[in-house]
């Protein structure tokens, strides 16, 4: 005759240890997930103590007007590619973020998006994708050159990448463009300040591509007239903003920055790509 006693004994065991399974489970997937906030709001602290301890911003609207000096005229007329040109006043401690992380190369300021970050640059694209500009392990990573770029940013295209946070930290603050028509139009420059000198770039493009896209390709030739222009007239089929509105003048061959970021799954990047429009001596 069957023991049923048995095998309620067998159901309850089942019926109490999945449950269980299932609490562990979440509670551990939960315990994850709150030291993943934990760690990003962590990060972007960090960052936000960094800026403060060594940039400083203009005071206000009148001071963040841009103003152009003598020196940067004559710095303009030395140049045939450059133009005088305005930009916001940032103080910034180039020797302090040089001695905090020696990988500094400049830092990059977009105004409109209230975006400002030091760029550093590795002999790959892999280690500041998990490692942050005090070289602490962060979901963040840092903002960072293209190991295949040039620091002096003399490349016909140099590529700066960063991962792009839900917060809107790091190159979150990028998708704001797609996101928001015509913000762009409201301050369409970004600028990139070194040790002595700082950089306009006019944003002329920006799309979705995917990963695999030649864009990537160091074998794409940026550097040729042809390469060039080429590269020019594909970023006027693919980008979601007006190239030629921009006003920019191509026949010269500005140099161009494009910064890049993922966007929506693994297989997608957000690109915004900028004009240098004049240079000055800080």
């Amino acid at each position: 005759m069957k023991d049923y006693s048995t095998d309620k004994k067998k159901r309850f065991s089942w019926t109490v240890l999945i449950p269980i399974a299932a609490a562990i489970v979440i509670a551990v997937n939960a315990v994850g997930l709150v030291r993943g906030i934990w760690e990003r709001k962590q990060a972007d602290a960090d960052y936000e103590t960094l800026l403060a301890d060594t940039v400083t911003f203009p005071a206000g609207e009148d001071a963040a007007e841009d103003e152009t000096s003598a020196d940067t005229e004559e710095a303009a007329e030395a140049s045939d590619s450059a133009e005088a040109i305005t930009y916001p006043e940032l103080s910034i401690d180039h020797a302090a973020l040089k001695e905090i992380n020696s990988d500094y190369v400049f830092s990059l300021y977009i105004p409109v998006l209230d975006c400002a970050y030091p760029v550093v640059h590795s002999k790959d694209n892999t280690e500041y994708l998990t490692t942050d500009f005090s070289g602490n392990k962060s979901v963040d990573g840092a903002i960072f050159l293209d190991c295949y770029t040039s620091e002096d940013l003399s490349d016909a295209n140099s590529f700066i990448l960063g991962h792009n946070m839900r917060s809107g930290s790091m190159f979150g603050c990028l998708r704001r463009f797609y996101q928001e028509e015509g913000l762009c139009d409201q301050d369409p420059y970004f600028y990139i300040y070194s040790d002595g000198a700082v950089r306009k770039y006019r944003i002329f493009g920006y799309a979705q591509v995917q990963d695999d896209d030649p864009l990537y390709d160091t074998a794409t030739d940026y550097e040729s007239d042809a390469g060039y222009d080429a590269f020019i007239d594909r970023v006027r089929e693919m980008s979601i903003y007006g190239v030629d509105a921009s006003g920019v003048d191509f026949s010269k061959r500005p140099k161009l920055v494009t910064l890049s970021t993922c966007y929506g799954n693994g297989a997608t990047r957000f690109v915004v790509f900028g004009a240098l429009v004049g240079t000055a001596d800080t």
